[in-house]
């Protein structure tokens, strides 16, 4: 099954930008679009030695509560990650999946870094609701699906900075997102699995 979930996410990633360009992803902003420039490649951005492997996730915690395009704006050219998620339901572009993220050092080759722009530790106004778990899933499955990862398995090919550093992260992605994590990934799947749902967005009962 697990070969089969992978063999079948790699076909479907080739068409993925015909899915998307049919049925707008007025959700995913490309990096130019938030920043104003084209990311530009400097000589400490490091390309991955082979295929990206696993996402780690962790958050962006100072001034959570700045529109999300106004936030990264103070990381430009220089943001660790490379995809973030909002609030907002909408997936920010960052650094190019093929560009190691500038964090995790030594654990972020074949690494894909997510950045959840929230903090997800005490703050009240940090709500996590349905509408939010579907749309975090979604742009899970949209990272899987470009990199031909398959089935999203906890603690193989998707983790959080905690997971892999607990003493240098003890709380990163944060306790709110770990409360909604195994719902998540399970409607992550459930996209990967159902080209159609992951074109409408929507997930049947």
């Amino acid at each position: 099954m697990k070969i089969f979930l992978a063999y079948f996410a790699l076909l479907f990633s080739i068409s993925l930008n015909a899915m998307d360009a049919m049925t707008g992803t007025n959700w995913f902003i490309k990096f130019e679009d938030w920043y104003g420039e084209r990311f530009e490649m400097k000589p400490e951005h490091e390309p991955h030695s082979g295929r990206v492997e696993k996402i780690v996730i962790g958050h962006m915690v100072s001034a959570p509560f700045l529109p999300a395009a106004k936030k990264l704006k103070c990381y430009g050219q220089d943001i660790v990650y490379n995809m973030c998620f909002g609030l907002d339901q909408k997936c920010y572009e960052g650094r190019p999946l093929d560009i190691k993220p500038a964090l995790l050092k030594g654990h972020n080759e074949k690494a894909c870094a997510v950045g959840l722009i929230a903090n997800t530790c005490e703050d009240s106004r940090c709500v996590i609701g349905e509408e939010l778990v579907t749309a975090w899933a979604r742009m899970f499955a949209h990272i899987a699906l470009r990199l031909g990862l398959g089935e999203l398995i906890w603690g193989i090919n998707i983790v959080g900075q905690h997971d892999i550093d607990p003493e240098k992260y003890p709380v990163s992605p944060g306790p709110k997102f770990y409360q909604y994590r195994d719902e998540i990934i399970r409607r992550a799947n459930e996209f990967i699995a159902n080209p159609i749902n992951y074109a409408s967005g929507n997930l049947l009962d």
